[in-house]
C-alpha cells in the first residue's frame, strides 16, 4: 500500500509490503482477466436482452440477436488473451457454456408465453442480465487493481435489480415460476461459478518492511498531467504555446489535449454522467472549456454541469412552444464565448395571441458570467415561418470550420411535404441554413431535407453529417466532404435512395445520396439489411469522434435511433458508402438497473470526448471499456 501525505511543497511516501491472503492472482494477468470477466458480462446481458426482446414480442428467439452475442464475446475474449498470459482455468469455449446454461435456467424461471404478461416477463429478464453484467463489471474491476471485490459495487446491482424487478410486477400479472430472490441467487452463483474460472485467487505472504523518503515537487500545474480543473498541462509553464501557465486553454490546438491520459477504445463503456433532466435533447460546451457541459432541456431551458453540479445556465420556457416535436432545440457556442460571451438558440415560438405558434427562431444570447446567461439579451437573428404544422421543425445549430452558425430546418411537416418546401429554394425550410452569428444574414446553404433533427461537422476536415429522419421508409446519414454549398440531399424526390415522389421514375440527376440508409421499422423488403439488420423509426445523428481519452477510434462517426437506441458507428466513406460498420449497443449498456431508451441527441465537450442524451433524463458519457 502506498500513502502519500502534503507537506507543503514537499510529500513523505511510506511504502507497506503486507502479508496478503487469497488475493487475486498475479499482477500481469489482471488487465486479461478483467478483459474476459467483462466479456462475460456484456455476453449474458446480451443473451439475455434477446430472449425479453422476444418475450416483449410474443415471438421466437432472434437467431442474429444470438450471433451477434456470441461473435462480440469470442472477439473480446481472444483480444483478451492478447493483452498477456492470463490466469483462467476455463477457456472461452467453457465460459461460453456456462452463460448460455445460465442465460437457459433464467429463461425457463421467466419466460412466459401469455401475450397478456410479455411486458411483465420481458422486464424481468432485463432485470435479471443487467444484474449479472453489473456484477462482473465489479469483479472486472477489482481484478484489474488486483483487489478485493468491492461490497459497494454489489450493493450497487443489488438495489437496482430489485427495484426493477418490482417495477415489472406492475406492468402486469406474471405467472413466472420464480420470484425476485430466486433469480438473485442463480445470478450470484453463476457470477461465483465464472470468476472462479477467469480470475482464480493465489495466496501469497511477504515480509513487512516500512521505507521512507522526501521529496520537493513543482506544483501540479507543469506536471505534464492535467488534473482536477486543469484544463491542459503539456508539462511546463511557459504562455503562447496553447496551454498557459495557470494550465488553461490559450487555443485548441496543441494544446487540447495536452495532459489528458489515453486509453483504447477496442471496447467502450458508457458510464453516468449527470441524470435528473427533463427532457434532454443536446448536449453541447464552448470550445475552449472542459470543465463544463451545457444540457438543452427541451421545455425552455439549459441547464450547467460543473464540477459534478447541475444549475440553472438560461430559462426561456414562456418564449418557447413545446413540445411533441417543438421546443428548445439545441444551443452553441461561439467560437470566441469565453471573450464576448455570445450563444446562440433554436426554437419553436410560442407566439403572442392570437398569432398562431411554431415560427423557427435562431437567436443570440450574452452570458453576464461564465456560468450564467441574461434571458433578456436575446436578439433575433432568423425567423422561419413554420405554424402549419407542429412537426419537422429540424432544430441543430453548429458552428462550421468557417466561423459561420449553421442550422438544419425541416421541410414544414404534414408528411411527404406537401408544400414542396425541401426543394423550393425561396425558402427556408428543408433546408441547411449558413448564418452571419453577427448580422444574421442567411444563406440556403444546402437543400433537399426532410427533419434533419441533428447534423455536425468532423473538427480534424470539416466535412459534415446529417442524419436525416425519414417518412416512413428509409433513416438516412448523408454526407458533404468539406461541407459543399448547393448539394441537394434529394427529399422529396427520394426518401434515402429511393423514388418517393413518385415511387417510381423520380428525379434523381444532381442529387446525393445518402452514404447509409436503414430500415423503418414499418418497412419489409430484402434490401433493409444492406447496411445494417435493425430497423428504427427516427435516426439521431452523432458526431466523428476527435476526442483525447481513446485516440485510436479518431475517425469514427457515432449515430442512433430515437426510438430503437441502438448505438452504431461507421469509420470514413468510400465509393458513397459507409465504411468500416460497427455495433455498440451491448458495450454501451449501462450497468445495473439503468437504460439507454431514447437517444433524443449526442453531444461533445470541449475536448471531443462523446455523450449521449437519453430522453428519459439521463446524460451518458462514451469512456474505454474495462
Amino acid at each position: 500500500m502506498i500513502m502519500v501525505r502534503a507537506c507543503g511543497r514537499s510529500i513523505v511516501v511510506t511504502l507497506f509490503l503486507l502479508a496478503i491472503t487469497a488475493a487475486p492472482a498475479a499482477a500481469q494477468a489482471n488487465g486479461c482477466n478483467a478483459s474476459k470477466l467483462s466479456a462475460t458480462g456484456k455476453k449474458c446481458y446480451a443473451k439475455v436482452r434477446c430472449v425479453g426482446v422476444a418475450a416483449a414480442k410474443g415471438g421466437a428467439v432472434d437467431g442474429q440477436c444470438l450471433t451477434r452475442a456470441e461473435t462480440n464475446f469470442a472477439s473480446a475474449f481472444a483480444k483478451a488473451d492478447a493483452k498477456g498470459t492470463c490466469s483462467t482455468s476455463g477457456d472461452a469455449a467453457t465460459i461460453e457454456g456456462k452463460v448460455d446454461a445460465h442465460v437457459q435456467d433464467v429463461r425457463d424461471d421467466l419466460w412466459t408465453d401469455e401475450p397478456a404478461e410479455n411486458d411483465c416477463a420481458a422486464a424481468k429478464l432485463r432485470a435479471a442480465g443487467r444484474k449479472c453484467s453489473c456484477k462482473l463489471r465489479c469483479q472486472s474491476a477489482a481484478a484489474r487493481r488486483g483487489v478485493a471485490v468491492s461490497p459497494l459495487c454489489l450493493q450497487r446491482c443489488e438495489s437496482p435489480f430489485a427495484a426493477a424487478f418490482s417495477k415489472a410486477e406492475g406492468k402486469g400479472g406474471c405467472t413466472t415460476s420464480a420470484d425476485a430472490g430466486t433469480i438473485e441467487t442463480k445470478v450470484d452463483a453463476f457470477v461465483a461459478d465464472v470468476a472462479a474460472d477467469v480470475q482464480p485467487s493465489t495466496t501469497t505472504t511477504t515480509t513487512t518492511t516500512t521505507t521512507t523518503t522526501s521529496t520537493t515537487i513543482v506544483p501540479s500545474c507543469g506536471n505534464g498531467v492535467a488534473e482536477g480543473t486543469e484544463e491542459c498541462d503539456d508539462g511546463n509553464l511557459s504562455a503562447g504555446d496553447g496551454c498557459s501557465p495557470t494550465c488553461e486553454l490559450e487555443s485548441v490546438n496543441p494544446a487540447l489535449c495536452a495532459g489528458v491520459p489515453t486509453g483504447s477504445g477496442a471496447t467502450l463503456d458508457a458510464v453516468l454522467f449527470q441524470s435528473g433532466f427533463v427532457m434532454p435533447v443536446h448536449v453541447a460546451a464552448p470550445r475552449l472549456d472542459p470543465n463544463r457541459v451545457f444540457v438543452v432541456e427541451q421545455e425552455g431551458r439549459i441547464k450547467m454541469v460543473k464540477g459534478g453540479v447541475t444549475t440553472t445556465f438560461l430559462d426561456i420556457t414562456g418564449k418557447v412552444a413545446c413540445c411533441g416535436e417543438r421546443g428548445l432545440l439545441s444551443v452553441a457556442f461561439h467560437p470566441d464565448y469565453e471573450t464576448n460571451g455570445n450563444f446562440y438558440v433554436y426554437y419553436t415560438q410560442n407566439a403572442p395571441d392570437p398569432q398562431p405558434d411554431g415560427d423557427l427562431i435562431i437567436a443570440r444570447y450574452h452570458a453576464t458570467s461564465a456560468d450564467l446567461g441574461d434571458p433578456t439579451s436575446e436578439t433575433i437573428l432568423v425567423t422561419v415561418p413554420h405554424t402549419t404544422f407542429n412537426n419537422h421543425n429540424g432544430g441543430n445549430l453548429n458552428f462550421g470550420p468557417d466561423g459561420f452558425l449553421y442550422a438544419g430546418t425541416g421541410d414544414g411537416g404534414g408528411g411527404g411535404d406537401p408544400a414542396e418546401n425541401a426543394q423550393n429554394d425561396a425558402v427556408m425550410l428543408g433546408k441547411l441554413l449558413r448564418i452571419d452569428p453577427t448580422t444574421g444574414a442567411t444563406t440556403n446553404w444546402a437543400k433537399g431535407l426532410r427533419n434533419p433533427f441533428r447534423f455536425s461537422f468532423d473538427r480534424a476536415n470539416g466535412d459534415i453529417y446529417i442524419g436525416d429522419v425519414g417518412q416512413s421508409s428509409w433513416e438516412e446519414i448523408d454526407y458533404g466532404a468539406g461541407n459543399p454549398s448547393g448539394v441537394n440531399y434529394g427529399w422529396d424526390d427520394m426518401e434515402g435512395r429511393h423514388c418517393f415522389e413518385p415511387s417510381t421514375g423520380c428525379l434523381t440527376a444532381g442529387r446525393t445520396l445518402p452514404v447509409l440508409e436503414y430500415c423503418n421499422s414499418a418497412h419489409s423488403e430484402a434490401a433493409c439489411s444492406t447496411f445494417q439488420p435493425e430497423k428504427g423509426q427516427a435516426v439521431t445523428g452523432g458526431f466523428v469522434y476527435r476526442g483525447c481519452a481513446m485516440p485510436d477510434l479518431h475517425g469514427r462517426y457515432f449515430y442512433s435511433d430515437f426510438y430503437t437506441a441502438f448505438i452504431r458507428s461507421f469509420m470514413g466513406v468510400s465509393g458513397g458508402n459507409a465504411q468500416n460498420l460497427q455495433n455498440h449497443t451491448a458495450d454501451l449498456d449501462p450497468a445495473g438497473a439503468l437504460a439507454i431508451n431514447n437517444v433524443s441527441s449526442f453531444g461533445e465537450d470541449a475536448r471531443g470526448e462523446l455523450y449521449i442524451a437519453d430522453y428519459d433524463g439521463e446524460i451518458y458519457k462514451i469512456v474505454p471499456g474495462s
